[in-house]
């Protein structure tokens, strides 16, 4: 259960990405070859599409996955998997800038 606000597809994605680990550990979220790429598809897979508009709402939802299992690795005192978090956390956020500062191509 959870709270959500914002559009729509803003709270899709947020019940996706529920869908999307539900039932998982958290090593075999973190321990795939790119971890956001793998929460992405997931959660796409969930919701079949996102229109281009939205594009943000998927690595928000992204982001809220890793914020709540870096919050419980904080409170598993895990320094490594808090450092392992925060590094993808911090590349999430540097795609995210690098796409909003791309001019639109359309």
């Amino acid at each position: 259960k959870f709270k959500s606000f914002g559009c729509v597809v803003t709270i899709a994605a947020a019940s996706a990405s529920t869908l999307a680990v539900k039932g998982k550990k958290v090593t075999d979220i973190l321990n795939t070859p790119d971890p956001i790429k793998t929460l992405e598809n997931s959660i796409l897979h969930e919701l079949d599409t996102i229109p281009e508009e939205n594009w943000h709402c998927l690595p928000t939802a992204v982001q809220v996955i890793l914020t709540a299992l870096l919050d419980n690795a904080t409170k598993q005192h895990n320094q490594q998997r808090q450092r392992q978090i925060t590094t993808l956390l911090n590349t999430l956020q540097a795609s995210v800038i690098q796409r909003l500062a791309l001019p639109n191509t359309k």
